[in-house]
């Protein structure tokens, strides 16, 4: 039934889901165009790194049927992807409306929050998806003009005691706790379409997380008398599109083995959200120290980072942290990676202290440790044999 475009698209979407986007891309050129064969067509481009392609196909869908959140949230991602931030930031407000990402919208008894002068206003800021997500969006409270109001910042329990010391929140609590009234709300990624809609300040300009001093509960480490680089990494994040090579974030932990043959080099596991049954059961985990201490929050992560010389992660909320804390890093992404690592090798969008690799083909990251390799011997020349 070549003329079914319900059969076209079940057998596209599969086809996707295999990491085969160029045959998904090629039957549904020719497929019936639907709002949702529209959509397909256009994740197919995007899995491919033709973001402008994509947009379009996006664009049509939106056309066919204005109401499909998903594809005007798909388009806000290849926009951003695009940089075009005001239109993209604009269709971003559409994931509240898709089901298929899981964001339910918080049911708040007070207004949001339109980007004007608080005056007297108390301003509730809550975060809505990732611990990455709130990491890279948070620096953007510093822009809000409170002149004289509030700010409680709701986190995830985890962040609450890194976030504390934000200069520019009043308060902040964990989500966990429930969600005092205020005034006026935003979710957390609502902050740049109000406060800087074109993306003109989308680069930060070095560290912008303030950690509280140090006390008895982070001692002096014991990585200053060893000798050699000492290099944290993470290679796991969640387990989203684990069987798509062109979107799977994660590598096994054995890839990094070449890391370790480098002359004076240590490698600290900062891996965290993983049981340690996974991690018993993945042989490259031996490869890795154990960090100074347990990472049971992200001010503990934070401090170890500190002590790190660089720090060596794939696509996970640790590569945002190290940003944010304007640390020397190496992001390793996958093929078709997210929307805000941008389109290149090189410096990172959002983050000048870290520098980007990607994958060349889907699902290869030979040649992304590779140039790792080069470009941590281009830092620590002692590392050249």
């Amino acid at each position: 039934s070549p003329e079914d475009s319900n059969i076209a698209l079940n057998l596209a979407n599969t086809l996707l889901a295999l990491g085969r986007p160029k045959d998904a891309q090629q039957l549904l050129t020719s497929a019936p165009q639907t709002a949702a064969a529209a959509n397909a067509l256009g994740i197919s481009l995007y899995v491919q790194r033709d973001w402008q392609s994509a947009s379009a196909h996006f664009r049509h869908a939106t056309k066919l049927s204005p109401g499909f959140a998903g594809a005007h949230e798909n388009l806000a991602l290849s926009l951003l992807h695009e940089e075009k931030f005001e239109e993209g930031w604009q269709e971003y407000e559409w994931r509240w409306r898709n089901p298929d990402n899981g964001l339910t919208p918080r049911q708040l008894d007070m207004p949001q929050w339109d980007g004007s002068c608080l005056g007297d206003q108390q301003l509730l800021l809550h975060a809505e998806q990732g611990f990455g997500d709130t990491l890279q969006f948070v620096r953007f409270g510093s822009l809000i003009p409170k002149a004289g109001g509030n700010i409680t910042l709701a986190v995830q329990a985890e962040l609450v005691s890194l976030l504390e010391g934000m200069p520019w929140a009043n308060e902040v609590i964990s989500l966990d706790e429930g969600l005092p009234s205020a005034d006026v709300h935003a979710p957390l990624a609502n902050l740049p379409s109000l406060l800087d809609p074109t993306g003109h300040l989308v680069r930060s300009n070095g560290a912008y997380l303030s950690l509280p001093d140090p006390s008895s509960k982070f001692p002096e480490s014991t990585y200053k008398q060893a000798t050699g680089v000492r290099i944290g990494v993470c290679w796991a994040g969640r387990p989203r599109h684990v069987e798509d090579p062109y979107r799977n974030r994660s590598c096994p932990a054995e890839a990094f083995q070449p890391i370790t043959e480098l002359e004076g080099v240590r490698l600290v596991s900062l891996q965290t959200g993983i049981s340690s049954d996974e991690t018993e059961s993945d042989p490259g985990a031996a490869l890795f120290d154990q960090p100074h201490l347990p990472l049971n929050t992200f001010l503990e992560t934070a401090h170890e980072i500190l002590r790190m010389d660089l720090i060596v992660t794939v696509d996970t909320a640790i590569a945002h942290l190290c940003g944010a804390l304007n640390r020397p890093g190496i992001v390793l992404l996958p093929y078709a990676a997210d929307w805000r690592w941008g389109s290149g090798n090189g410096p990172a969008p959002w983050y000048p202290s870290l520098e980007m690799i990607r994958q060349e083909a889907a699902g290869k990251w030979s040649t992304v440790f590779e140039r790792a390799i080069l470009q941590i011997n281009k830092q620590y020349p002692l590392n050249q044999s």
